[in-house]
């Protein structure tokens, strides 16, 4: 349906409390939106929903420009591979309301390398953040930053609390 009605625009899409944005112009999407989540990890989040409303403007919102557009069908298709993926992985072992409690003295102590994104996972729990946070802030795919979750749980590097 994107850019099939207009060449450009701003869709604005709701379910029930959530919000989602969708920014495209002359077939390429410019910026997507999901509550804290950017990019194709927010787009396939919005074609997981199976209800909602949306309002259709004309005009592409500026601020929601981020990084390189992407044509639309290419950013569907890998959106719809995104979502594909998590629905294999299994999202019961890390509840989204479950704290983050990192070790410091495993962390400072480790000499095992840390990838990009475990760092990553590791600043966030350690400000705090719940599970559900940490997979909306990382720009990586839920099911890698799980794997990841489950790796730095593994290693007694970080800890779930309920």
């Amino acid at each position: 349906m994107f850019g099939g009605c207009s060449w450009h625009g701003t869709l604005t899409l709701t379910n029930v409390d959530e919000e989602g944005v969708v920014v495209y112009e002359a077939g390429m999407i410019r910026g997507v939106q999901q509550g804290e989540t950017h990019g194709r990890k927010a787009l396939a989040r919005l074609l997981n929903w199976t209800a909602g409303t949306f309002e259709f403007s004309a005009r592409p919102s500026p601020a929601l420009h981020r990084g390189d557009p992407v044509p639309v069908d290419a950013a569907v298709l890998d959106a719809l591979r995104l979502l594909d993926e998590s629905r294999r992985s299994d999202p019961g072992a890390f509840p989204a309301s479950a704290k983050l409690r990192v070790d410091r003295e495993k962390v400072t102590a480790s000499e095992l390398e840390l990838s990009q994104g475990e760092e990553a996972i590791l600043d966030l729990a350690a400000v705090g953040m719940s599970v559900g946070k940490v997979i909306d802030v990382i720009p990586e795919p839920d099911q890698e930053i799980r794997q990841q979750l489950q790796g730095l749980v593994d290693r007694g590097l970080i800890a779930v609390v309920e």
